[in-house]
């Protein structure tokens, strides 16, 4: 394989055949990674190779380690000198640039690796290793036979990244805000989000968390609604098309559209589902006037500041037939749902988007008071649908709560740890409350708004 084929090809592979890797290949492919350059030629790098089942449970138990390690049959846990060469970072360019050199030589003897940042808690996992002082953990790589093959994701166009003799103003991507709420981007901030978004993890990801019990009934409501012969149905901003997953599959026999903010997102959700059609713009729908059955905003008023006018809106009243659905799920920000995200926030003083778990990205809950108010001002009919009183997705929040904590445990006071009992309770609530029918105020509402013919 020639190099240029190597480039081309490497992926990082998360899943892996159940089969074990000879310790000669590993040794092969580890002598490639010191094959690569050094500064000072000091050769910073060591090595720790875990291919035992109880090591891997332990780094996961004990340091915090991420689950999916437990997937592939052989580590390396990349180390690095940290005593000599640090101005400049040099001594981690260097390992760097070993690791690199794993990757491609993995790649070529037709294996499958992943580049992991993510180890854990640095001193558990040199504790654990029985590492030495003077030596970091850099990384994991994880090895073996891949078993996917997924398709190279989206890259940066090499015009937006390339300067000459000095940087080029206006080139590339801007640098964004790291605030929580998406009501502070613009539509091209929250667009170069979901651009990252798309590019940072593997194609079919789910980010955001639903729990199946709300899948099941937006799945069922939506398909109350369907056309009884073949429709027209448009998904507008799903953002990572965690929701279509189930839904395409549901609506079998409909021809299905997708309208993102990027090509890069489109191309990240068409990895979920091949049933859909797909357009890129922003408030303006690229669409014949009355030729849509039904449009879906799947909790995506959270994540685009679009309430600011009523464009979207407006839109969607000219592309849909007479008589045709307009359905928006959303959080609703008069709630219990409402408050406990900014009581979260509070609690937890996350103020920076890198810190949040409660959502993927930029994000704030809106108000059904006022998405009702701009419908019937452009005249639709209007229906309100109580989903959760209570937010049903309390009982996947723990998991991800639990994670936070565990970050960013020493840096949190006693009276931060109460959230997680308090998480606990508001579950049991959620499922006490299940019959409660307030739209107005229940945490997830269903919107159906019915395009009035003109001879009404």
């Amino acid at each position: 394989m020639e190099l240029s084929e190597a480039l081309e090809k490497r992926r990082s592979i998360r899943k892996f055949r159940d089969k074990a890797i000879p310790r000669e290949i590993v040794m092969e492919i580890i002598k490639a990674g010191t094959m690569a350059p050094s500064a000072s030629n000091r050769q910073h790098w060591q090595f720790i190779v875990v291919d035992k089942e109880s090591m891997k449970e332990r780094m996961v138990k004990q340091a915090g380690a991420q689950k999916q390690i437990m997937d592939a049959p052989c580590l390396i846990v990349v180390l690095y000198d940290a005593t000599f060469n640090e101005e400049h970072y040099a001594n981690i360019q260097s390992v760097s640039a070993a690791v690199q050199n794993i990757l491609l030589r993995t790649c070529e003897l037709g294996l499958g690796a992943c580049w992991l940042a993510g180890f854990g808690k640095e001193e558990e996992v040199s504790k654990l290793l029985g590492v030495p002082n003077h030596l970091k953990p850099l990384c994991i790589i994880m090895l073996g036979e891949s078993a996917e093959n997924p398709p190279l994701p989206p890259k940066k166009d090499i015009r937006d990244i390339v300067h000459f003799n000095e940087f080029q103003n206006g080139k590339g991507a801007p640098s964004l805000p790291i605030k929580l709420r998406s009501s502070e981007y613009t539509l091209s901030e929250i667009r170069e989000h979901q651009k990252f978004l798309s590019r940072s993890s593997y194609f079919g990801k789910d980010y955001e968390i639903y729990s199946e019990e709300e899948v099941n009934k937006i799945t069922s409501l939506v398909q109350s609604y369907l056309p009884k012969k073949r429709g027209h149905i448009l998904s507008v901003f799903s953002y990572d098309g965690t929701l279509l997953r189930p839904l395409s599959s549901a609506l079998t026999g409909h021809h299905l559209i997708d309208l993102e903010l990027s090509r890069e997102a489109a191309i990240f959700v068409n990895a979920k589902t091949t049933k859909m059609d797909f357009f890129v713009s922003d408030a303006y729908l690229p669409l014949k006037s009355s030729s849509i059955d039904m449009i879906l905003f799947l909790f995506s008023l959270e994540k685009v500041p679009i309430l600011k006018n009523q464009t979207i809106f407006s839109e969607a009243k000219r592309a849909l037939k007479p008589e045709g659905k307009l359905i928006i799920f959303c959080k609703n920000k008069l709630s219990f749902y409402g408050l406990f995200y900014q009581g979260i926030e509070k609690l937890l003083k996350i103020n920076r988007i890198e810190d949040a778990f409660l959502s993927s990205g930029p994000f704030e809950p809106v108000s059904t008071l006022k998405i009702k108010k701009l419908l019937k001002k452009i005249s639709f009919s209007i229906q309100l649908r109580s989903l959760f009183f209570f937010p049903m997705e309390l009982t996947v929040y723990k998991e991800r709560l639990n994670g936070y904590l565990k970050r960013h445990g020493r840096n949190l006071s006693i009276l931060k740890h109460i959230s997680r009992p308090a998480l606990s309770l508001l579950s049991l609530l959620a499922k006490a409350t299940k019959k409660i029918n307030l739209p107005l105020i229940s945490s997830s509402t269903c919107i159906i708004a019915e395009k009035i013919s003109s001879g009404d």
